[in-house]
C-alpha cells in the first residue's frame, strides 16, 4: 500500500497541500518524468525483497495504469534469505500472480543477494548476472525497489548500491523507503551525480524539511538515472 500511495503522489491530479512551498521547476520535471515512465517499466527488481510485497504493489499499480495490459516482462526478487522466502511464500505466490495476469510465473526469478558485498563478489554471482550492465542500445526500462534495507545494513551498502546505480540504464527508476531518512541522505550524497531525486513522503512539498530527519511516517525517496 505504501509503495502505491507513494507513486500515486506523482499523478497529475494528485492534491497539493494548500499551505506548502510546492515543487521547484526541476523537481516538477523529475516528478513528471517518473510518472510518465511507470507504465513502461519492463523489469522490476526488488532488493532485500522478503516475501515480495513491494513487487505486488507495483504490479497492481501498473496493471491499473495500463488497463490490465502487462507491461512488466520480468520480476527479479533478490534477498540474502531468498531460499527460505521461496519455500515459505514465493512459490505459492507464482501461480497467484499468473492467475491475476500480473506477470508470467516463469518470468518471476529469484536469486541470492548480499548488499554488504560488491556486486562482483562471488556471493553475488547469480545476482550480478541478473543485474548485468545494459548496453547503450537497450531500450528496457527498469525499476529497482529497496525497502527498509539501507537502515538495517547501516552504511555497509555503499559499494553495492553505487555499482548498481552506475550499471543501470539511463531512465531507470529507483524507489527507496526507510523508517527514517538518515541513510537516504547518505544515498543522495554518493549518487547525486548519477540520479535525479524527488522526496515522496511528508516532506515532498516542503523543501525546508527535506534535509532534516523530520517526517510523518516513513521516508520515501525516488530517483531516476540521468
Amino acid at each position: 500500500m505504501l509503495l502505491c500511495a507513494s507513486f500515486l503522489q506523482l499523478h497529475p491530479a494528485s492534491v497539493v497541500p494548500s499551505n506548502c512551498t510546492g515543487l521547484s521547476k526541476d523537481q516538477l520535471a523529475v516528478k513528471n518524468r517518473i510518472w510518465n515512465a511507470i507504465s513502461n517499466v519492463n523489469t522490476v527488481y526488488s532488493i532485500g525483497c522478503g516475501p515480495g510485497n513491494d513487487v505486488l504493489g507495483f504490479l497492481a499499480l501498473q496493471a491499473c495504469l495500463t488497463r490490465n495490459q502487462k507491461a512488466a516482462k520480468q520480476v527479479v526478487l533478490l534477498d540474502w534469505m531468498i531460499n527460505e522466502w521461496e519455500e515459505a511464500i514465493i512459490n505459492t505466490l507464482r501461480p497467484i500472480l499468473e492467475k491475476a495476469d500480473l506477470v508470467d510465473a516463469k518470468s518471476l526469478i529469484c536469486a541470492k543477494c548480499n548488499v554488504l558485498k560488491p556486486i562482483k563478489d562471488e556471493e553475488n554471482t547469480s545476482a550480478e548476472t541478473l543485474l548485468a550492465r545494459k548496453s547503450g542500445h537497450d531500450v528496457r526500462l527498469d525499476l529497482y525497489i529497496t525497502s527498509y534495507l539501507l537502515s538495517e545494513t547501516r552504511g555497509k551498502w555503499h559499494g553495492f548500491y553505487l555499482d548498481l546505480v552506475e550499471r543501470a540504464a539511463s531512465g531507470s527508476l529507483f524507489y527507496f523507503c526507510e523508517p527514517k531518512p538518515w541513510q537516504l541522505h547518505e544515498l543522495r550524497r554518493i549518487t547525486s551525480d548519477l540520479l535525479d531525486f524527488i522526496w515522496m513522503d511528508s516532506s515532498m512539498y516542503y523543501p525546508a524539511l527535506q534535509p532534516t530527519e523530520g517526517r510523518t511516517g516513513p521516508a520515501v525517496l525516488l530517483g531516476v538515472k540521468k
